[in-house]
């Protein structure tokens, strides 16, 4: 459940609702003095009306009428195997867009199956592990032992990938050059969509054009992404999708070295979307600064855009 207050003084109350199967959105307006007394894991009946949400990209959405509190008990679920499983593969919510529960209650959850111990194998982070030891040490007894177990999902990273792909043998001075950036809902092109295209185009060392375009993804954009770009789905409700920016944005490119730092990250739902909606396998020249910093620079610990100047 979130809560927003609005320039009128009304709160807009967003609460998720599943009935196990599917989820929905619904929404409901209140005065400030009005009391919704709901939490996480009650049991609702709402009535209302089911339309489009422009400010979440169509989300379907559920506006809410009344509000009834049904009185039900929870099924409480059981492991009722005679031998007991030990989970190896528990993503947490800190693996992005994979994980959504707390590791303490993935360890509550198993201690109450009767399970002995759990691993927790989160994708490229171990942020999980203090709650992990805690956790499994407040719950053990000397008659029952939990146990968490720690791993990881690693991302493998190719220490000789080239900073320039597809070269071109000409001058640097007779070149242009687009340097681009891109803002996503999420780290994975296959299952995410772009959300800002920006770029310059600079030819002998001067900027020459510019490209900005914010993109609506169709989706609601995920607390945490605005946070970090600080993009709206206020700001997007309006904006061309990707079908309609992408050609536009190849046309702006042309015949230019393009320049990005962590390329293959960006080039890899450019040329998703080129792909799908061009039918181009768009091969271009595409320098790389992250890698051209680690070879250059090896000894710098950080290597963040910023810092390449």
């Amino acid at each position: 459940m979130e809560d927003m207050t609005l320039k009128s003084g009304k709160i807009l109350k967003t609460i998720r609702i599943t009935d196990g199967e599917s989820s929905l959105t619904s929404k409901i307006f209140l005065d400030e003095n009005d009391k919704l007394d709901i939490c996480e894991g009650m049991f609702l009946k709402l009535s209302g009306k089911l339309q489009l949400d422009t400010y979440a990209g169509n989300e379907k959405t559920l506006m809410i009428n009344s509000v009834n509190i049904i009185d039900r008990e929870k099924i409480k679920k059981e492991d009722t195997a005679e031998e007991k499983m030990v989970e190896l593969h528990a993503h947490t919510k800190m693996s992005e867009m994979v994980g959504v529960t707390d590791v303490e209650d993935i360890i509550k959850r198993a201690k109450e199956y009767g399970h002995k111990a759990i691993a927790i194998t989160d994708y490229a982070v171990v942020h999980s592990y203090p709650a992990a030891f805690k956790t499994a040490k407040k719950l053990s007894t000397d008659e029952e032992k939990m146990k968490a177990i720690f791993g990881c999902e690693m991302y493998m990273i190719d220490d000789e990938a080239p900073m320039v792909t597809n070269p071109k043998d000409k001058k640097i001075d007779d070149e242009e050059f687009v340097v681009f950036d891109i803002e996503t809902t999420g780290l994975n092109s296959h299952t995410n969509e772009i959300i800002e295209i920006g770029a310059v185009k600079i030819k002998a060392g001067r900027i020459v054009d510019r490209y900005s375009q914010l993109i609506n993804p169709g989706r609601p954009i995920p607390y945490h992404i605005t946070e970090i770009t600080s993009i709206t789905d206020e700001q997007v409700a309006n904006e061309p999708k990707i079908d309609k920016v992408i050609g536009k944005f190849v046309d702006f490119v042309g015949d230019a070295v393009l320049v990005a730092h962590n390329a293959p990250f960006d080039m890899g739902f450019i040329k998703r979307d080129i792909k799908k909606y061009l039918n181009i396998d768009y091969q271009c020249s595409v320098i790389d600064t992250l890698q051209m910093a680690r070879d250059l620079f090896p000894d710098l610990k950080k290597i963040w855009f910023r810092g390449l100047k």
